[in-house]
């Protein structure tokens, strides 16, 4: 583990950007169980309108009712933490009208939202001031994804770092996930132990009652499995831009 690293957050101001409700908690809850009681998060959910929910009784549900019980999973995980919380305004892939092969193979520079999405993201940023931000790799190409990725990247803040999307990574091997961000000039910056955190972890997953099921669970345990450093048993990863790689475009 690069301790220097992970240690360089403490008593700083990090910026968490979410996609939708759950992807933090999914995605990074370990190293956030760990280090908030040093850090000072703040969170933005960017797409916080969304007619999606797992379980059946809840899909024939008028969207402003899901998208209200998603925000208050949020708001619930983010005080648990003591996360400054900010949702945006925007919707989902599913209120787009987007199936689920849809969402996964749309062009970002045709998406309608990108110009909206790139600015209300970098005024968050502006007011914030983050030391850093975190932001999804976008690993299996989720078009809402894809658009927060785009949007940290525009506003090219110092200190970025990416990570690993859950559940997407799990979907491919360790090698895919691994081959598709070093060929987009990334680089590992970070891998966190969270044997001491996954339980907490896979509580605060069970917060997004909306979202979140066994299978996902597992998924989690099993990506965290695949990444762990030696003498460990599950983890976390953040990446950063190679020092080499060309600027953000």
């Amino acid at each position: 583990m690069n301790h220097s690293a992970l240690s360089s957050l403490a008593g700083r101001d990090v910026l968490l950007l979410s996609p939708h409700a759950d992807d933090i908690a999914y995605s990074l809850g370990g190293l956030i169980a760990a280090t908030a009681a040093q850090t000072r998060y703040g969170m933005v959910t960017v797409f916080s309108q969304s007619a999606w929910a797992l379980p059946a009784r809840l899909r024939t549900r008028p969207h402003p009712e899901i998208s209200a019980l998603r925000r208050a999973e949020d708001q619930v995980y983010c005080r648990r933490h003591g996360i400054r919380h900010e949702q945006l305004d925007f919707q989902d892939a599913a209120l787009l009208g987007l199936d689920a092969r849809q969402e996964l193979s749309m062009d970002v520079e045709t998406d309608p939202r990108l110009s909206a999405v790139v600015a209300a993201v970098g005024a968050c940023i502006a007011r914030h001031r983050p030391w850093a931000v975190l932001a999804p790799c976008a690993l299996g190409d989720h078009i809402d994804h894809q658009l927060v990725r785009r949007a940290a990247e525009a506003h090219s803040p110092q200190h970025l770092y990416y990570y690993e999307d859950i559940p997407y990574a799990s979907t491919r091997s360790l090698l895919d996930v691994e081959t598709q961000l070093c060929a987009q000039g990334l680089e590992p910056w970070v891998t966190v132990p969270i044997d001491e955190t996954v339980q907490l972890k896979c509580e605060d997953m069970w917060l997004y009652r909306t979202q979140t099921s066994a299978p996902t669970v597992a998924e989690m345990l099993l990506h965290a499995e695949r990444v762990r450093p030696h003498g460990t048993q599950r983890a976390e990863r953040l990446w950063q831009r190679r020092a080499a790689s060309e600027p953000f475009a």
